[in-house]
């Protein structure tokens, strides 16, 4: 797998400059997860805002890292980590209830960072802390090797895992 994700990078590389800029989107919103304020939660001692700026500050693929947000309460800890690539864009509160599609936020976002529409866009989601920078990348050069438009991750998972039923937990793998 990192022999093959090596390989990809160094072919996308090559052509990586004709799809500038390259985004890295992290949305946020104040309600609607599972608890509030989901991106202020603690993970190992780091937010789970920090979590994911540092794993897009840690690509050197990604040009531009924007925290999409409806609250001005994750500046500071964006102003912590002091890098120019890290902006703020401010999201609707229509675009963050339940209902709404994340497209809202992405098309208004890239309209103001990439008006040309030549650019990528990877979202690093806070409720995957665990994806690693790595695996953002891979997502950049799939879009890049394949000329796509989208690209979605999946990993194969060997636990149990589980969905909410009218009775409790149902298992959607045995």
């Amino acid at each position: 797998l990192v022999a093959k994700r090596q390989i990809q990078r160094d072919h996308a590389r090559r052509q990586l400059r004709e799809f500038q800029p390259v985004t890295a989107l992290i949305p946020c919103r104040q309600r609607y997860d599972f608890t509030l304020d989901v991106w202020n939660r603690k993970l190992a001692g780091r937010t789970l805002l920090e979590i994911a700026i540092a794993k897009c500050l840690a690509s050197p693929l990604i040009g531009e890292i924007v925290v999409a947000s409806d609250t001005p309460a994750v500046r500071p800890i964006m102003d912590a980590f002091k890098d120019t690539r890290l902006m703020f864009f401010e999201r609707r509160p229509e675009e963050t209830t339940r209902s709404a599609s994340l497209a809202d936020t992405l098309f208004r976002m890239s309209s103001s960072f990439d008006p040309a529409g030549k650019g990528l866009t990877v979202l690093a989601y806070l409720q995957a802390p665990f994806v690693t920078t790595e695996t953002l990348e891979e997502a950049l050069c799939t879009l890049i090797l394949n000329d796509a438009d989208s690209s979605v991750g999946v990993q194969e998972v060997g636990d149990n895992l589980f969905r909410r039923g009218p009775h409790g937990l149902v298992p959607i793998n045995p």
